[in-house]
């Protein structure tokens, strides 16, 4: 496996070992500075991953459902969720990396894979 699709799959794991540490009770919470519940932060990184997939790759959309703000967000959903754009986004990583580009992002897809995990 190339060193930065294993990358990905680290950083995918990463995000597992952290909603498996987080009692669901405090998804609904908001941050005292407003913003986002802390279940639609990660369902944010999804949706984030989804639009880039629709940009540069819109093939790899099928059975990708975006995570809309009515629906009830759950551990469960979150790890189904990941678990498929996760898949699209090593996807679009492994054709990047074979073009050299990943279609509206620049500089590289090195520098992509460097975003979606700081996202």
């Amino acid at each position: 496996m190339n060193a930065l699709l294993e990358t990905w799959a680290i950083s995918h794991r990463m995000n597992e070992f952290l909603l498996a540490g987080i009692d669901e009770n405090y998804f609904t919470d908001i941050p005292i500075a407003k913003g986002r519940s802390v279940g639609a932060q990660f369902a944010h990184l999804h949706n984030v991953r989804l639009m880039w997939v629709k940009v540069a790759a819109p093939q790899l959309m099928e059975g990708l459902p975006r995570l809309e703000k009515d629906v009830l967000i759950t551990r469960q959903v979150l790890l189904e969720a990941f678990a498929k754009s996760t898949s699209a986004i090593a996807a679009l990583l492994q054709l990047g990396l074979e073009t050299g580009r990943i279609k509206g992002f620049k500089p590289h897809p090195e520098a992509f894979l460097g975003y979606l995990i700081a996202h």
